[in-house]
């Protein structure tokens, strides 16, 4: 893994202007990001893309930009109480790729495009609903065992074996306190 340190001293004018152009971007993507405003996120970065000339700036500079801003986006995941795991899962993704692949002034737009897309497709609005303050200890459990089984595939009836819930019981249940089957 390729570690870059840069030091303001070693910045040119264009690249310490571009950092700080791509803060404030950063910035906004990540209040959009808090709030699930992918539309308003596009046209930010529409607009950055097109004041602000890519031109000079060194491969360095926008590879820790674009690994800068695909942590602050795992971390706005944590703090909007969003699936924690599947975010860090995905800036380890993005992480490797980006120090694997140089980053240039031609694929930098495609790159920041894709990030900001897919973390924002990966925003799931059912853990956004889920208040587990209030919820039963089976509906919570059952929720958790999901959770935790995401990648492997699961039914209603294994699921409810492994915890040895009830399966008529709970399923009601789940429905009521959630508004969604666990199949879903």
């Amino acid at each position: 893994m390729k570690r870059v340190i840069l030091s303001p001293l070693n910045l040119s004018p264009n690249d310490q202007k571009f950092i700080l152009s791509f803060s404030l971007l950063e910035h906004d993507l990540i209040y959009f990001f808090s709030i699930h405003d992918y539309s308003h996120a596009h046209k930010k970065i529409s607009c950055f893309i097109k004041n602000n000339s890519l031109t000079g700036i060194s491969s360095e500079v926008l590879t820790n930009s674009l690994i800068g801003l695909t942590s602050d986006l795992t971390a706005s995941s944590y703090s909007n109480k969003l699936n924690c795991i599947n975010f860090l899962e995905l800036r380890l993704l993005f992480i490797n790729y980006l120090n694997q692949t140089e980053c240039s002034t031609e694929n930098f737009k495609n790159t920041l495009n894709d990030i900001v897309t897919t973390f924002f497709s990966f925003i799931d609005e059912i853990d956004n609903a889920i208040d587990f303050k209030h919820l039963s200890k089976q509906v919570a459990l059952t929720v958790y065992y999901v959770d935790s089984h995401r990648y492997k595939k699961l039914s209603r009836q294994s699921i409810l074996q492994n915890l040895n819930l009830n399966a008529v019981y709970t399923t009601k249940l789940f429905q009521k306190e959630l508004g969604f089957s666990i199949n879903y």
